[in-house]
């Protein structure tokens, strides 16, 4: 077949034209692919046949005319050595095989010196994309810092500011470029900015310093500088700075030189002894008034020396010391005996704590001087020891008085008993004489009265034998009633619930109140002393209800309770005041609560009254059933 020279040649030329075309700086991807495959058929040798399209990624660029046919050739688009899309050209019709078929060998050349130049501008775009993208962040980084860059010409010309410098001084950017570097730099510092910037241009390394420049709106500003050369070609340019905002630091700065005055004044003025001192080493720096004052010796003479040196403590008691305040950081409390410049003993308390300055740690510690107090301290407990003697002694004394009372309460007691007893057998026989010898004579006068009215002859009996007979009926029954108040004889014969109940009808009879009396079976005697103490308590006791209570109701319980006998007298009476009633008794103004509870303490029993102001009184008395008890 014969190849058409003139063809081949076009499309070179057109081969040129495509790569001017996707070389083209500034022109987007899209761009080029859509001028491109309209652009590719023209190198074909018929281009009026002929279509083309460009498959990138996800996205497809078509020739105006493109339609897929069976009649195409492709080539893969290399980026990075990977295939990031295609070229493909198709023919629109068949041509014959004379023709060497629809494409030409140099045209499949060009497909894949297209698809070639396709991929190396990809990577190139992208390239530039990057650089463009790694700038862009550059520039956020520098302006998103904390400190401020710039950059001067060999003239001293700001070339570059970030946004720190610009917000930090508040002149504008474009303003910036305008200005010279001592045109911002406060008078005072020009001489060593000046010297600075001529060392840098020259090539020279600086150390940091500081400098005052005035923001736009007149408010001075404090920062420190680090300056280095630019080179290019290895030829100074320029100077690149990186400024950062002191003011604040010189503030802090200027606080603490006030706090460290503050500080040695009261360090100095303390009327506390205090002293600082190098933790590893344990040499003292510095001491204040009050220390020299307590120990006796000069500034001079202490510092730089330890307190072993000077000794005020041992090389055991230093590590004792130490070794306690670094695990907990403090020592408080601390006491320590040391002796000054003239040998006389200082008792101290001592205060300490590590502190740190820069990389080093110190002590502080603070003597309170304890001696006067320990003084006072010694001169107490010899007192006290008096005092415990002093107090043994009369100790000893009341002892003994609390011995005789308690031995004199005790004959009282058997004394009271004693009593009771024999005022109880004094009772009884009384009770029987009355009973016995006055009771049956007057009973004898009565029935010999009885038969003399009988034998008289008159109708009616004389008024003296009747006066008489009614004066001996009288005799009798007061006898009786002696008898019994003095002693039943029931109690004696029956018991104490026998005697009460009938005790308590007589007294229903004569004071006209109603009292309810109530007792538990008892299957075994009490003992006599339980029986004579209760019933006279209850005597008592309701006694004094009849005279003083003006009570509608009257109770009276005796019942046992475990090893107890319990004696409970209520009444619904006027009530009265139990605590003033008790001073009463024990002044001897009542002599019947006084003898209530003389009986029941006798007894070994207890007693407990309750009475409220017009709702009544309850009186409960408990006497033990046991020896033991």
């Amino acid at each position: 077949m014969r190849k058409d020279k003139s063809k081949s040649k076009h499309a070179d030329d057109h081969l040129s034209r495509l790569s001017k075309l996707i070389e083209k700086p500034g022109t987007p991807l899209e761009g080029i692919f859509e001028k491109l495959v309209n652009q590719i058929p023209l190198a074909w040798q018929y281009p009026e046949i002929t279509c083309a399209r460009i498959i990138f990624g996800n996205k497809e660029f078509k020739a105006d005319n493109f339609k897929d046919t069976k009649w195409k050739q492709s080539a893969d688009v290399m980026v990075y050595g990977e295939k990031a899309g295609c070229v493909e050209v198709c023919c629109l019709e068949e041509k014959p095989e004379s023709y060497e078929g629809p494409f030409l060998k140099k045209e499949r050349d060009l497909l894949e010196t297209v698809a070639g130049l396709l991929g190396r501008i990809i990577e190139r775009k992208k390239a530039g994309d990057k650089l463009r993208e790694g700038k862009a962040k550059f520039r956020d980084f520098l302006d998103h810092i904390s400190d401020g860059i710039y950059r001067l010409n060999k003239d001293g010309y700001f070339t570059f500011v970030n946004k720190v410098i610009v917000d930090r001084s508040g002149i504008p950017p474009e303003k910036f470029y305008t200005l010279h570097f001592l045109d911002i730099v406060m008078p005072e510092y020009h001489e060593i900015v000046k010297r600075n910037f001529e060392r840098v241009i020259g090539g020279e390394e600086t150390n940091p310093y500081e400098l005052s420049y005035k923001r736009a709106d007149g408010r001075i500003l404090n920062v420190e500088v680090y300056t280095k050369p630019i080179y290019e070609g290895g030829i100074v340019i320029g100077l690149q700075g990186v400024s950062r905002d002191i003011t604040e630091r010189k503030k802090i700065e200027e606080l603490l030189r006030e706090s460290e005055q503050r500080f040695r004044c009261i360090f100095d003025l303390s009327p506390q002894a205090i002293a600082l001192t190098e933790l590893e080493t344990g040499k003292i720096i510095d001491v204040n008034n009050k220390y020299c004052e307590l120990t006796g010796y000069e500034k001079e003479e202490i510092i730089g020396r330890t307190s072993i040196e000077i000794g005020h403590f041992s090389e055991d008691d230093r590590d004792t010391f130490t070794k306690e305040l670094k695990s907990k950081g403090y020592v408080y409390g601390f006491e320590k005996d040391f002796r000054s410049r003239d040998g006389s003993v200082i008792n101290s308390l001592m205060f300490s704590k590590i502190i740190q300055a820069g990389r080093d740690n110190f002590i502080i510690t603070i003597f309170i001087d304890i001696t006067l107090r320990k003084q006072a301290e010694e001169k107490l407990l010899q007192y006290r020891k008096h005092l415990e003697e002093m107090v043994k002694e009369r100790t000893a004394e009341l002892e003994k008085a609390n011995m005789e009372l308690t031995e004199a309460k005790e004959r009282f007691q058997t004394l009271s008993g004693s009593l009771l007893k024999i005022m109880e057998d004094q009772r009884r026989h009384i009770a029987r004489e009355l009973h016995d010898e006055i009771g049956q004579q007057l009973t004898v006068l009565k029935i010999n009265l009885q038969n003399a009215q009988q034998l008289s002859n008159s109708k009616e009996c004389p008024k003296p034998l009747n006066d008489t007979m009614a004066i001996v009926e009288s005799l009798v029954q007061v006898v009786r009633n002696l008898s019994l108040e003095l002693r039943p004889s029931v109690l004696d014969d029956l018991g104490l619930a026998p005697a009460l109940r009938m005790y308590v009808k007589r007294l229903e009879k004569e004071a006209g109140v109603a009292i309810n009396f109530v007792a538990d079976s008892l299957y075994h005697r009490l003992p006599p002393d339980i029986e004579n103490a209760c019933f006279r308590v209850a005597q008592e006791a309701l006694t004094n209800v009849i005279k003083h209570s003006k009570a509608q109701k009257v109770g009276i319980e005796l019942r046992q309770v475990e090893n107890k006998l319990q004696l409970t007298i209520f009444d619904d009476g006027i009530g009265f005041d139990v605590q003033s009633a008790l001073e009463q008794a024990k002044m001897g103004r009542s002599f019947g609560l006084l003898g209530i509870h003389e009986r029941i303490f006798l007894a070994g029993g207890k007693i407990k009254i309750e009475s409220t102001p017009k709702k009544g009184t309850k009186i409960q008395a408990y006497f033990p059933l046991h020896e033991e008890s």
